[in-house]
């Protein structure tokens, strides 16, 4: 017998499966019929028990109440109160002191609309159940997947439907009414027509999958060979992904990483990709290293299709140009294929084998390390044109057209030199005086002043090092690392101070060709030996986090064994050089640091959230919005900045060699100023000596475990400070300054007067706040309401979303204290205060992309901040209410 679709019809032969749902008479009005008929057919269900044994079963589980709806087959709690009113009564007290009376008189009002809504998802429900198993049996994969995809939204019990009125009112209810409009059928009419679309699509990529199976064997290319005939390449099998790409950098992703020698080709409107029958690794396709990067023995024949590239089987990618086949696409265009691999891994990370994994990974660890290349050799190059005065263009041009004698065209301007030689006498000073400082400190507790010393001359160093990279490079460290006396004068060397200006100019001209030499020789190294890439720790760790713990695994087992010690002395260069090559730091310090991983492998803890936290503060110094809004003061701003600076010039101190001890002696006032341990000591009272003393350590012993400490270990010694200071997210209200008069005759005001009334008086409340009405005991201490309840943060890095201040109904809850609605004047004042906060961090979300860092969203709402949104907001409460006793 032919399988067919309840209450379908099939079109003619030509078109097998294609399914159109027709409405089916008489089966929605007896799924929704009235509630009385539905409870009847109910009542003689499996599980409806007696009253009395019901009541003794609640007794029993004291937790037990709304589900109870469900559990022994009620339609409603109007069934449950008729058909068993003793244990009706006893779940509907556990529900008002769960939810309150207001609540669950609404969720009783609206029984009826519940069991309708009920009996709609039901029906419809079962009638993609019905379709899934028709796709099943007529083998139709991508429809049946996508009714099994959707059919959940429609299985719904009497529990779920009612927390859709106790958390979001009549808003909840008509917006799943929106979604159960019309008859069931005709919603299941729609869904099948997506599933429909999806099954058409799928014919339509095997289609093309199958017309690209056609083009196995084609002859793509030839390989010359020497003193012998040429190999002709031929497409030999289409691979994973067979349907293709939409995009080509996707497909190129999937060549490299499939281990073979691969061809990718675009048929009609996608891209695919093939093996090739000769599996040429990258030493394969140079004659001689030094056509590395540029002409490969590879060749176009007369059938090599258009835009065709190639990879070889350890992943390097060849494009053809004229009458041969070119490397250096990863070179020039690396984050375009950063990119794709971040899409296969966001899209399909999960699905991949360990072998799939660690080729992924071992290929984007690649590609950030070129990434991060490139940008250095940007970097260097715009220091170039400054000390020559002429754009970058100019110089590759002359260098190109005139070879032997191009530094007679092009000479290092004087006025650079100049500054240079200024600048970097001053900073050699600094240092000798930061040496000098640890030494005569020691390891003792520094006094006031000495503070002030040392982190003045620290912020200086970072100053210069931020904004003068030229004069920084020119200033290194002869002292041995483990000396503690003071310094010496020719352990300091300034190599812009012999000769004059122009001299200058020039040596600083020769230190960034240097630069540019050591980033080829590390880009050639690594895309000749791919497999080295593991040996890059700094930069796994900003990979690694989107592999599964599965992954990760099989990750590590391949990472065990490499170093970035072992890895210099392959490449010829110092073990701290090429770590700052490498992460991008060599050549422009801050903008590098901030941009890459030399943080993590310096063991500098906090330098980037510092900039990255004065910048935001500096914004939110400069708002400019209705009312005099700001969120930071200029001064708050400056600190943050000044901090940054002053972590920039301890890592300059400790990476340099100029002076080991140069932390240390400032460690107790950094340690405590870094943006995490900030984030994690909170708003309260609580400094760094009183919680190393609950965490059972001295003071100077944490702020050692904070500055050395990473990965892991620093988050778990986070999350310890975080629990010893009552660290959490969320907005709240705390500290009125007037007191509140309460209404006339003790009048209480409902919810939506509540928000009326506001509104009257100039808060703005968007549409998508939701105002909720809850007991005094259910908010934080001291607080009249409570909004984004997000929890613990998991560390203060840790990036919220915009999205995860609404709830399922795409609303933003604020739960707002019974307490407070017998006065119209604590009414304006709490909702004008939490009003203000959301209504700021909207615009503050909107700015950074629907995306704040927790330590941030923390300090913008927390008390204790002075000038934050939550200092802000009780100076507008104040306003408001003085306001309505003006009678304005």
């Amino acid at each position: 017998m032919d399988t067919v679709a309840p209450g379908t019809v099939v079109t003619a032969p030509a078109v097998p499966n294609r399914v159109v749902a027709q409405a089916d008479p008489g089966v929605t009005q007896a799924v929704l019929g009235n509630a009385g008929n539905a409870a009847t057919q109910r009542a003689a269900a499996p599980g409806r028990i007696a009253d009395d044994e019901l009541v003794r079963i609640l007794e029993n589980q004291p937790d037990l109440a709304g589900s109870v709806v469900d559990l022994f087959h009620f339609t409603s709690l109007r069934d449950l109160e008729s058909a068993a009113p003793k244990s009706y009564k006893i779940v509907r007290e556990r529900l008002v002191a769960r939810f309150g009376a207001g609540k669950i008189d609404g969720l009783y009002a609206n029984d009826a609309r519940i069991v309708r809504l009920l009996a709609f998802n039901a029906a419809v429900a079962a009638k993609l159940d019905e379709f899934k198993d028709y796709y099943r049996a007529t083998n139709q994969p991508a429809a049946e997947q996508e009714i099994a995809a959707v059919v959940g939204e429609y299985e719904w019990d009497y529990a779920g439907m009612a927390s859709v009125w106790v958390e979001a009112g009549e808003a909840g209810l008509r917006i799943r009414e929106f979604f159960a409009t019309g008859r069931p059928d005709e919603t299941v009419a729609v869904l099948v027509a997506v599933a429909d679309a999806k099954q058409a699509e799928q014919i339509r990529l095997d289609a093309l999958a199958a017309e690209a199976e056609k083009w196995k064997g084609k002859l793509v290319a030839s390989k010359e060979v020497m003193f012998w005939s040429d190999d002709d390449v031929h497409l030999e099998e289409l691979l994973y992904p067979r349907q293709g790409t939409e995009e080509k950098p996707e497909a190129v992703a999937w060549a490299r990483m499939s281990g073979y020698a691969c061809g990718v080709v675009q048929i009609k409107q996608r891209f695919y990709l093939f093996k090739l029958d000769h599996q040429y690794d990258r030493s394969d396709i140079f004659l001689v290293e030094q056509w590395e990067e540029a002409r490969t023995e590879v060749v176009p024949v007369p059938s090599t299709p258009a835009d065709i590239t190639l990879t070889t089987s350890d992943g390097y990618v060849l494009k053809a140009t004229g009458e041969r086949f070119f490397g250096g696409t990863q070179a020039r265009k690396p984050e375009e294929h950063l990119a794709a691999d971040e899409k296969i891994l966001a899209e399909q990370g999960g699905d991949l084998g360990h072998a799939e994994a660690v080729a992924l990974f071992r290929q984007m660890t690649l590609d950030l390390l070129l990434v991060n290349l490139a940008a250095a050799e940007r970097r260097v190059r715009e220091q170039l044109a400054v000390v020559y005065g002429v754009e970058w263009n100019m110089i590759d041009l002359v260098r190109n057209t005139q070879p032997g004698y191009w530094k007679r065209t092009l000479k290092p301007k004087t006025p650079v030199g100049k500054e240079v030689q200024e600048t970097a006498a001053t900073l050699r000073q600094l240092m000798i005086d930061a040496t000098d400082f640890a030494a005569s400190t020691g390891n003792r507790d520094l006094t006031e002043d000495e503070r002030v010393e040392i982190e003045f001359t620290l912020e200086q160093i970072g100053r210069i090092q931020a904004e003068n990279p030229m004069a920084a490079m020119m200033v290194i460290s002869h002292r041995d690392k483990d000396a503690t006396g003071p310094a010496e004068e020719d352990q300091f060397e300034d190599k812009a101070a012999p000769g004059g200006p122009q001299d200058a100019a020039g040596r600083v001209a020769d230190e960034l060709w240097e630069r540019l030499d050591n980033i080829d020789q590390v880009r050639r190294h690594f895309l000749r030996e791919p497999d080295a890439v593991l040996d890059l720790e700094p930069l796994h760790d900003q990979i690694l986090g989107g592999f599964t713990e599965f992954q990760r695994f099989f990750i590590h087992l391949a990472v065990a064994g490499h170093s970035l010690r072992e890895l210099a002395k392959a490449i010829g260069l110092g073990v701290l050089q090429l770590g700052l090559v490498i992460t991008g730091f060599l050549t422009a310090g801050l903008t590098a640091l901030a941009a890459s991983g030399a943080a993590t492998m310096l063991g500098v803890h906090g330098t980037v959230e510092a900039f990255e936290n004065a910048r935001l503060l500096g914004a939110m110094s400069k708002m400019d919005l209705k009312g005099g809004f700001q969120l930071a003061s200029p001064e708050q701003a400056a600190t943050a900045r000044t901090w940054a600076y002053i972590g920039l010039g301890l890592t300059i101190l400790d990476v340099g060699g100029f002076v080991a001890a140069g932390r240390l002696a400032a460690r107790l006032s950094h340690a405590a100023a870094m943006p995490d341990v900030v984030a994690a000591l909170g708003s309260g009272e609580r400094n760094l000596a009183s919680v190393a003393r609950d965490l059972g350590m001295s003071e100077r012993t944490l702020a050692r475990q904070l500055e050395t400490l990473t990965g892991t270990a620093r988050e778990e010694l986070l999350a310890r400070i975080r629990q010893v200071a009552g660290f959490r997210i969320g907005g709240f209200a705390q500290s009125p300054t007037l007191k509140w008069v309460p209404n006339p005759g003790g009048e209480v005001r409902t919810i939506d007067q509540a928000v009326a009334l506001a509104r009257r008086r100039g808060v703005i409340i968007p549409e998508d706040i939701n105002f909720v009405g809850v007991a005094q005991d259910t908010l934080p201490p001291n607080a009249f309401a409570e909004y984004a309840q997000l929890g613990r943060p998991t560390s203060a890095g840790q990036m919220i979303s915009w999205e995860q201040f609404y709830n399922r109904f795409q609303q933003i809850p604020v739960r707002l204290s019974n307490g407070v609605l017998n006065s119209d004047e604590a009414i304006v004042a709490v909702i004008g205060h939490e009003m203000h906060e959301l209504n700021g961090l909207r615009k503050i979300f909107d700015a950074n992309d629907g995306f704040m860092r927790a330590d941030q969203l923390y300090r913008a709402i927390a008390p204790g901040f002075k000038g934050n949104l939550h200092d802000q907001a009780w100076d507008i409460a104040d306003k408001l209410v003085k306001a309505m006793r003006d009678g304005g």
